[in-house]
């Protein structure tokens, strides 16, 4: 029986037939329709273990809510309220949250963290607290619908992208940081990836592939270098033809101050960007910012020169 508040009212679902209850299918959807203080949101708390009553007893299935163990509720009982939230640890650990439950697979230990986890167990058995190792694997992947590691973060993509957030957790992780000293080969990774991004970026083929847009031309920008006994070097010059209306975003540095030249050499050219319509015209870009480019239109990047050396 649910509390009695005034202002709460129960709605179910007129879909679900008495057939399907009497078949153990439940009765669809309910509802907890009610204004702000009308008991809805304690109501749900309530009910997820979230909250404990004052005053009498919430019983689930039978049973006293106070006498079942969350290891029982916790595989049957989900609150999601109106904010989010997230744990301090992982986005993995926050997904997987709900399909922890027991220790199912004992941690791989060396020696050195064996001998600290049995340190560890030992003084939690002398204290009275629990003997449940935190680096075992709590994962329930029966629960998960999921055999393994590699099934199961298939299903976190797969659970990620239906509620669309699955670009919000992509860009989270170019955010963040790792710890070269804790996580080497994962480090290592990526200095291999972002050695091969730097080269691919020069590919036409991979530039075309991955976006609607045709490297018109790409070339040294002749003479943008300073003067010196060693002259600097040039630019480039690269002209990006679009194929459909797009944002296009820039983020370049010398566009306005140009770069230095050492020992009585000359200064380099600034660098320049732009966009050729499509009708003839041309509009300006800043060094950083966007604009909408059209089928058709060129957006074109000149490149600074470096600065020269010496007296030429």
């Amino acid at each position: 029986m649910l509390p009695s508040w005034p202002d709460l009212h129960v709605e179910q679902d007129s879909s679900a037939s008495s057939e399907q209850a009497a078949g153990g299918q439940g009765f669809g959807d309910v509802a907890l329709v009610g204004g702000g203080g009308s008991g809805k949101d304690e109501t749900t708390q309530l009910l997820a273990r979230l909250l404990s009553p004052t005053a009498g007893t919430l019983r689930l299935g039978g049973a006293s809510a106070d006498d079942l163990p969350e290891a029982v509720t916790g595989r049957r009982l989900a609150y999601v309220g109106p904010a989010a939230y997230m744990f301090s640890t992982t986005v993995r650990d926050n997904l997987l949250y709900g399909v922890k439950h027991l220790p199912l697979r004992e941690a791989e230990h060396d020696e050195e963290t064996a001998a600290l986890t049995q340190k560890w167990l030992t003084e939690s058995e002398i204290a009275g607290n629990s003997t449940d190792d935190l680096n075992a694997n709590w994962v329930d992947y029966a629960a998960a619908g999921v055999a393994d590691d590699d099934t199961l973060l298939a299903r976190i993509f797969e659970t990620l992208k239906m509620v669309t957030l699955d670009g919000d957790i992509y860009q989270l992780g170019l955010r963040g940081t790792i710890d070269p000293a804790i996580q080497p080969e994962l480090a290592e990774k990526f200095l291999k990836a972002r050695t091969e991004f730097h080269t691919r970026l020069t590919d036409p083929e991979i530039l075309e592939w991955r976006f609607p847009v045709i490297l018109d031309s790409f070339e040294i920008r002749r003479g943008s270098g300073g003067a010196g006994k060693h002259r600097g070097g040039d630019g480039v010059i690269r002209r990006v033809k679009f194929r459909e209306q797009m944002t296009a975003s820039m983020l370049s540095g010398h566009r306005i101050i140009p770069p230095y030249g050492m020992k009585g050499g000359a200064e380099g050219q600034v660098g320049h960007n732009y966009v050729q319509r499509v009708d003839g015209s041309v509009t300006e870009q800043g060094g950083t910012g966007s604009t909408e480019v059209y089928d058709g239109d060129v957006y074109v990047i000149e490149t600074p020169g470096g600065g020269g050396y010496g007296t030429p």
